[in-house]
């Protein structure tokens, strides 16, 4: 397991989120701000910006999630982690980046991939009722 950060006083952080590559690219910088306790990485919303679809598993989400990860590690501070996005939301990624909170879900996140799934299953049905295939 990840190296475990001893506790801090709670303070109030407000953090207005990059929904974009600049936010990752600058996460040193953001990550030495002090007084900050944590950073959260929204996958969603960074492949909605770059253009993904929402694809949260895409090999430049993950090298930027990787990114963070790293960053507030060395910065000595919280990493957020958000379950079930990418390889980073799965039970061995969130063990893997030391993460002692967990966001179970985002709003955007969570409605795509839920509409993602009917749109598909509709589809599926329409496909089936055209070839003749259905019971």
């Amino acid at each position: 397991m990840g190296r475990r950060l001893p506790p801090r006083r709670p303070r109030h952080v407000g953090v207005r989120p990059d929904r974009g590559r600049r936010g990752v690219e600058n996460v040193r910088a953001i990550t030495a701000v002090p007084g900050l306790d944590g950073l959260v990485f929204g996958p969603f919303d960074l492949a909605m910006a770059l253009g993904l679809d929402g694809d949260m598993s895409h090999p430049d989400i993950e090298k930027m999630r990787s990114d963070v990860v790293d960053a507030t590690r060395d910065a000595g501070i919280e990493y957020v982690s958000i379950v079930g996005f990418g390889t980073g939301g799965s039970l061995e990624g969130i063990a893997a980046s030391g993460s002692r909170i967990v966001n179970v879900t985002g709003d955007r996140g969570f409605f795509h991939t839920a509409l993602k799934s009917s749109l598909a299953g509709t589809r599926n049905g329409l496909d089936a009722i055209t070839s003749g295939a259905t019971t």
